[in-house]
């Protein structure tokens, strides 16, 4: 939601007191990079210029974390060939990213685009290749898909061989109920429908941490954070008992409008007990490789820089990885690497690996809505 103006009181007072953050099994990886090298096929086995809510806390998490450097990340993907015929972001099996037209989105759409995928770009009103940041035949738009309205997405994700969802709730695309709940049920009851392989969410640290500054800060906006939570839950519920079809549901932590830092400099955990600052750019780049690695399948994550981590909330301190871990890579991984590229991939591998399925720990920490929907 736009946020035209923001009383310096709430600023200075929440500044002042908030932490703020918003948001080796070898896995599968996608027929595209085994296509490329048989060594590692037989390895396998297989908007604008005014403050958005979303980076409100943000900027409370920079107030923290001053000093740190972001080095840049040059490309999250190199140009390769194209993906094999029927293999995930082929011509014939497309990666469509649901909001194309917000930060997140676009950020999904380049990354994708630079690779080579066929990417379908979906926005719920006008937009041109150049207004997201991309060109090139690879990149497909789509206007007019509003999840808020279901009978639109049919046709958006027909044929698709994944869907990441990044719409979030806005002036004029929908408040929070309708985007960020019910948007997320309809997404995917279709992805079912269209039985799209794997849907991922990109969600926010800290739904279930009601008690948290954090939380409560930027739920004033529309109760977003409420009615994420709510999302997630119908999420798992639909997908509950699905066969072949999955969903990954990314928490990212405060969000910034970086270069990124690139994965060996990030950290995913579980349990929403932890978070820190992280760029679009990174949290773009780690949804798109989710999808490409069986490991990140029906789990919840979330997602920040490897440094200066802190406890969502105080008495969270010395439970922090108690669910599976805080996963990292050291691993040789160079910025302009794709995902998929037989260099990186031990760093990817590392990064998803030992994720816990949400089926077997309490990924919701008994959180109760507060404005619960019917």
């Amino acid at each position: 939601m736009a946020v035209m103006m923001l009383r310096s009181t709430l600023v200075l007072a929440t500044c002042g007191a908030a932490l703020a953050f918003m948001a080796p099994v070898h896995t599968g990886v996608s027929l595209r990079a085994a296509a490329r090298s048989p060594a590692l096929s037989v390895r396998m086995q297989a908007q604008e210029s005014h403050l958005s809510r979303r980076d409100l806390p943000s900027l409370l998490a920079k107030s923290l974390l001053a000093g740190a450097v972001a080095p840049s990340l040059l490309t999250a993907f190199p140009a390769p060939s194209a993906a094999a015929a029927g293999a995930l972001g082929s011509p014939e099996s497309p990666i469509v990213v649901i909001g194309s037209a917000g930060k997140t989105g676009k950020e999904c759409v380049k990354r994708l685009a630079a690779a080579g995928y066929t990417v379908r770009a979906t926005t719920r009103g006008e937009s041109s290749l150049e207004k997201l940041g991309v060109s090139g035949g690879n990149v497909q738009l789509m206007a007019g898909i509003d999840v808020t309205k279901p009978e639109t997405l049919e046709a958006a994700l027909a044929g698709a061989g994944a869907v990441i969802f990044t719409s979030s709730a806005s002036s004029k695309g929908g408040n929070a109920l309708a985007v960020d709940c019910l948007g997320v049920e309809n997404i995917a009851r279709a992805a079912i429908a269209a039985k799209v392989p794997r849907l991922a969410v990109v969600s926010s640290v800290g739904v279930t941490r009601a008690d948290s500054l954090a939380f409560k800060f930027t739920n004033i906006f529309g109760n977003v954070m409420d009615y994420k939570e709510q999302g997630e839950e119908r999420l798992r519920a639909i997908y509950a008992g699905q066969d072949g079809l999955s969903y990954t549901v990314v928490r990212p932590g405060g969000l910034s409008n970086g270069k990124g830092v690139g994965i060996t400099n990030l950290q995913i955990s579980q349990g929403d007990t932890s978070y820190t600052e992280v760029d679009r750019v990174d949290v773009a780049e780690v949804t798109v490789a989710s999808l490409f690695f069986s490991a990140a399948a029906g789990t919840t994550f979330e997602v920040y820089q490897r440094s200066g981590v802190k406890p969502i909330q105080d008495d969270l301190k010395k439970t922090m990885y108690a669910v599976s871990g805080a996963h990292t890579t050291d691993a040789p991984a160079k910025a302009s690497d794709a995902v998929l590229s037989e260099a990186s991939l031990p760093a990817y591998s590392a990064f998803f690996a030992g994720l816990k399925k949400d089926s077997d720990f309490a990924v919701t920490n008994g959180y109760k809505a507060q404005k619960p929907v019917a």
